[in-house]
């Protein structure tokens, strides 16, 4: 009768310690994760840039940038907008709008979200955008350049 209640306990230790290893490990994974997306850098918490077409031609580019804390300005330093005529393969750049022209940021916040539309576009051809999203504190600051997805304009 010992042995077998020593054998249960056994058993069920060993089953407690294997669920706590693999806890753990689980654990541990899911923060490598959650520590690769939860911050861009010491200035930047996340960012992110995409396009949208829109009915009567116009490309749409979406800017979301969120900044660690409250910072000096936070949001876009400039638009590359690019036109592809074979499907992708190659880009040509159509203009360049910066910081002063976009107005696309904020002072003394942590978020900024703003759209820029580009009209001057054919219909059936490919447009993306390479965008700069920025973030300034105390004389120091970061700028990342991003590209958005490719969309179609379209009627």
């Amino acid at each position: 009768m010992k042995k077998k209640i020593s054998r249960g306990c056994a058993v069920l230790l060993a089953c407690t310690m294997l669920a706590g290893l693999l806890m753990t490990t689980a654990f541990a994974r899911a923060s490598d994760y959650l520590g690769a997306y939860a911050r861009a850098s010491d200035y930047l918490a996340l960012y992110s840039v995409w396009a949208t077409a829109k009915s009567d031609g116009v490309v749409r580019i979406h800017a979301d940038v969120e900044a660690v804390r409250t910072s000096d300005e936070v949001g876009v330093s400039y638009i590359t907008v690019q036109e592809s005529d074979d499907g992708g393969k190659t880009w040509t750049t159509l203009k360049k709008y910066t910081k002063e022209e976009l107005d696309m940021y904020e002072k003394d916040s942590g978020l900024y979200y703003g759209t820029f539309d580009f009209e001057d576009t054919v219909i059936g051809r490919d447009y993306r955008a390479l965008v700069g999203v920025y973030a300034e504190r105390n004389g120091g600051g970061d700028l990342r350049s991003v590209y958005t997805n490719e969309v179609t304009a379209k009627r």
